[in-house]
């Protein structure tokens, strides 16, 4: 699970490629088929999944992109699809020009976009500051703290598993409002409501005791939500959330 997927049109490749280092370079966990697609895998299920999981997806516009018939029109309406399972202030598309060109798609004419033109660098720089962006409501207050990342592991809770034994596991998720989703659900015990959030994939849980790295933490109503980098385990380096689950 991402935090950004990248779509475009392979003629923009080396563009996209080069995006693709400067976000990394950043600290960001980013998605890119011609960098992160397995040999023998079947690369339409996978790049839906990516799609599907990544807390973002940057749609690169170009002459190339607008005009071409292909995967990239199926992408970027799976992204559309996907955006409209999020709240209305919720930043999950951004799309972004490497030259002047029509959106292609009514959709994305509403979002405000980045050009990465003239300047390459200017454009970066507002695409990260997009990435940063916390769309909060008024009505919940949140002090988001930035720490010196201290390690830790994720405590967990006993959650009844499908067709397993109980053991004690940790959720996590791609975004704050879908750790925060999977907290109510489980609060109100609203198991299948819970278990259907993983099953779209913006969740999932992990072993308890899963050694972590805080990126940094917001306090939210009655407990914490927690940004983590994972230090090891199947989902090591990518950085996801999760509740007040987390000790030193």
């Amino acid at each position: 699970m991402p935090e950004v997927f990248i779509s475009y049109a392979s003629e923009d490749r080396s563009k996209c490629e080069q995006l693709y280092r400067d976000l990394r370079a950043e600290g960001y966990d980013v998605w890119l088929d011609s960098q992160d697609l397995v040999a023998g895998s079947n690369w339409s299920i996978e790049i839906r999944k990516a799609i599907r999981g990544a807390q973002y997806v940057i749609i690169v516009l170009s002459s190339n992109s607008v005009s071409k018939r292909g995967y990239v029109q199926k992408e970027i309406r799976e992204a559309l699809d996907v955006l409209d399972e999020f709240p209305e202030s919720e930043t999950f598309i951004i799309p972004i020009r490497l030259e002047p060109c029509d959106e292609g798609f009514e959709r994305l004419k509403t979002i405000q976009r980045v050009d990465m033109f003239p300047n390459w660098d200017d454009g970066v720089a507002r695409i990260i500051r997009a990435l940063k962006r916390r769309n909060l409501t008024p009505d919940e207050p949140v002090n988001l703290v930035q720490n010196t990342n201290p390690t830790a592991r994720l405590r967990g809770d006993t959650i009844r598993l499908p067709h397993r034994e109980t053991n004690p596991v940790a959720f996590v998720a791609v975004s704050r409002d879908f750790i925060c989703e999977m907290a109510k659900k489980l609060i109100e015990k609203d198991i299948n409501g819970f278990f259907e959030i993983i099953k779209k994939e913006y969740g999932t849980l992990v072993p308890a005791g899963t050694l972590v790295e805080v990126i940094e933490w917001q306090d939210y109503k009655n407990f914490k939500i927690v940004r983590i980098k994972f230090l090891e385990g199947e989902l090591i380096d990518k950085i996801l959330w999760t509740v007040s689950l987390c000790v030193p």
